[in-house]
């Protein structure tokens, strides 16, 4: 029996085979990091989103192990508690990652999803593309742009929630067969999308607002072509409609109470609007390469590497002018495609969209208002950033180019191997830009031990902790504490969005801490001021009176700071001021147990 008389056998084979390479390639981005290391965390630090999205897997994994709710916590911003649907805590990525989390903890859990984010994505478009070219190679090349496009690879280096992409590809199928050529069930087809919502709604809502937006604008070229066919196209439309609504308020309708009317939700849009918009692509974002890309000239990197603010794993729109020419050439040449009509309509109006409220040359904000200031005052939609669009160019840029090379292979102007050699060089030709000039960086996280020893059992099960670094935004290692000690006490403060103190969004709970104390209790871990001050001898008495007020009055079970460095010695001095001598320490971790009760004076 011949394997060729077997297509079905080849293509799983194939398929086997294209996965494998992609997994391998993921785990190449990182090296030399192990998909599973529970000792780094990407990035420059061991701080900021990455070690607040390790968190989040490892609330997950807590709470469905002790019958907690996924999408609410009081272990951070403690006792008010935090609405983690407003956050970006991802939970269904939690389920997937509660094994490695039970075995290796979150950060080994956070580095494999991180890994099978990028390669997932690249597999789930290779199967979609399976379905509309009949080259492996084609589609393999299609799905290597996906999932390690310069949106992936940037994006992958700290928010695995914005890289975990595989429900993505398969809506292209879905909606082309229900809307662009009305040949599949609209009853199937609106509950299999709905189905995807739903579960994307558990990985980021931002991202469903994404997807809905991005159907919406690829169906105008098919409403405009074919306006005549619209009214008889209405009851295939709602039916659709109604398969879509009833799944995903079914899966996912729970997230979606939480985030816009659960309990300790801001009032407004969590993120600031202006602060979202300020995050856009430039005119020039499509051909400038930036300081990722290997091939750079410095005289454009200098100026790309200002785009969205100098934050370059947001700047995920370089095609690189090979590939752009390739798809503009390629979209006019297939242009009786619908389609191919689709896609380039989306991908025109995706990077018109990412522009921001006003058009940006060179780094050079005009007075040129562009279209998306229309819906910045929108529910959902303001939620939504500029830069998001990235991910809507790089989708349009992949399966384009894996119908041109598609296409380019069929043709019978030329021998077999002749087509493929040519078809390799072009796609050579307009992938090396994009390769990136080095791999994804990660830093050591060195967490002291006790959080992970039984040394840690001597502060009371579920009791509140005031910890020194205190946990926010940018210096927030004290979640990596709690996570390390298998969530074994509430916390004050987190990097998490939360009411303030009108109600609005801020991220930087402060727990009702006196000013003063609280801009001192922040001053420490890995960006902690490198020539800090000590407060005067009269300041430290009233330092240490609030401190003694607040934690009589905030019932705090314990105090824990870590004394490495000047200001952490400093603040275990004022601690001792008001408490007397640490109960315990261990190493340079000191605590304070029961520092409110009748024992401290």
């Amino acid at each position: 029996m011949r394997l060729r008389d077997h297509p079905r056998r080849i293509a799983v084979l194939q398929a086997i085979v294209v996965g494998v390479l992609y997994l391998a390639l993921a785990c190449a981005a990182y090296w030399p990091i192990s998909p599973v290391d529970p000792t780094h965390l990407v990035g420059d630090c061991a701080c900021s989103d990455a070690v607040q999205q390790a968190w989040f897997l490892q609330w997950v994994a807590y709470a469905l192990g002790h019958g907690h709710n996924p999408l609410f916590s009081t272990y951070l911003n403690a006792p008010a508690g935090v609405n983690l649907a407003v956050n970006t805590s991802m939970p269904l990525l939690g389920l997937l990652g509660w094994p490695v989390t039970a075995l290796g903890g979150s950060i080994a859990a956070f580095n494999l999803l991180l890994r099978l984010a990028l390669a997932s994505s690249a597999m789930s478009m290779y199967l979609v593309l399976r379905r509309y070219v009949r080259s492996p190679a084609a589609a393999f090349v299609g799905g290597l742009l996906f999932g390690f496009s310069p949106y992936m690879i940037g994006e992958g280096r700290l928010h695995v929630f914005l890289v975990f992409l595989p429900l993505l590809p398969p809506l292209i199928p879905l909606i082309d067969r229900w809307l662009i050529r009305g040949d599949g069930n609209p009853y199937r087809c609106g509950a299999l999308i709905g189905l995807i919502l739903g579960l994307e709604m558990w990985i980021s809502a931002e991202l469903v607002a994404v997807f809905v937006i991005l159907a919406a604008i690829a169906v105008i070229p098919i409403a405009i072509r074919h306006h005549r066919l619209i009214r008889s196209r209405l009851p295939l439309l709602a039916r659709g409609v109604a398969g879509v609504a009833g799944v995903a308020i079914v899966v996912g309708g729970y997230v979606a109470w939480m985030f816009v009317a659960g309990p300790q939700r801001p009032h407004g849009p969590p993120h600031s609007v202006a602060n979202l918009d300020s995050f856009h692509a430039d005119l020039l974002s499509l051909v400038l390469p930036s300081g990722p890309q290997l091939l750079r000239p410095s005289l454009l990197h200098r100026t790309a590497d200002h785009f969205v603010k100098g934050n370059l794993h947001e700047n995920g729109f370089y095609l690189g002018l090979p590939l752009l020419t390739l798809l503009v050439v390629g979209a006019v040449w297939l242009r009786r495609n619908t389609f191919v009509l689709s896609l380039a309509t989306l991908g025109i109006v995706s990077f018109v969209l990412s522009l921001g409220t006003h058009l940006t040359v060179a780094n050079r904000v005009t007075p040129i208002p562009m279209p998306i200031a229309a819906v910045t005052g929108v529910p959902m939609l303001q939620e939504i950033g500029p830069t998001r669009f990235a991910l809507a160019i790089q989708l349009v840029a992949s399966v384009l180019l894996a119908l041109i090379l598609d296409r380019l292979l069929q043709r019978d102007t030329m021998t077999r191997p002749r087509r493929y050699a040519a078809v390799t060089v072009l796609s050579l030709v307009v992938l090396v830009p994009l390769l990136p000039s080095s791999l994804i960086h990660s830093t050591p996280v060195r967490t002291p031990a006790y959080f992970a020893s039984d040394a840690v059992d001597e502060i009371p099960d579920g009791s509140t902790v005031l910890p020194y670094p205190y946990p926010f935004y940018s210096s927030n290692i004290a979640m990596l504490w709690q996570t390390s000690s298998d969530m074994r006490f509430r916390m004050l403060g987190g990097e998490i969005y939360v009411p303030g103190p009108t109600g609005l969004s801020v991220n930087y709970p402060h727990g009702g801490l006196p000013q003063p104390l609280w801009a001192v209790l922040v001053t420490g871990g890995p960006k902690r001021v490198t020539h800090w001050k000590a407060p005067s001898s009269a300041q430290r008495v009233a330092l240490t009176s609030d401190l003694r007020t607040y934690v009589t009055a905030h019932r705090v079970g314990s105090i824990v700071v870590s004394t490495d460095g000047a200001q952490g010695r400093w603040v275990s001095a004022l601690a001792s001021s008001a408490f007397g001598a640490p109960t315990a320490v261990h190493g340079t971790i000191s605590v304070w147990l029961h520092p409110g009760g009748p024992t401290t004076g």
